[in-house]
């Protein structure tokens, strides 16, 4: 498994910790979900959509879901980025994983389709 560092912050290192370790167990929680509905209804907390204007049409580019919020609070979007933050220590990766990058095409196909 491949985890780049997009942006980090840290003030404090026992949370900082805390979010590495949130980001790893997210990570395998997304690639062993069954059924993507049941996941997004039983642990998603809200979800935003990304879109573009391209001619007179809107083109979705990634969604954004909340799995966690108080503290910490944990983001992944469905193009490979993991974003958490807690009392100030802020962690945005990029995964680059087969089965997790899979995994996120079926939620965002999933997404997709309830758009419609």
């Amino acid at each position: 498994m491949k985890v780049f560092v997009i942006k980090r912050e840290v003030k404090d290192k026992r949370c900082h910790e805390h979010l590495d370790e949130l980001i790893r167990s997210t990570i395998e929680g997304v690639k062993d979900i069954e059924d993507v509905g049941d996941w997004i209804t039983n642990q998603v907390l809200g979800i935003s959509r990304k879109q573009t204007l391209l001619g007179d049409k809107w083109e979705t580019d990634y969604y954004e879901l909340q799995l966690i919020y108080g503290g910490p609070g944990l983001w992944i979007t469905t193009d490979g980025r993991i974003i958490a933050a807690w009392w100030g220590d802020y962690l945005e990766v990029k995964v680059e994983d087969e089965d997790y990058l899979e995994k996120l095409k079926d939620i965002e196909a999933h997404l997709d389709e309830l758009a419609l």
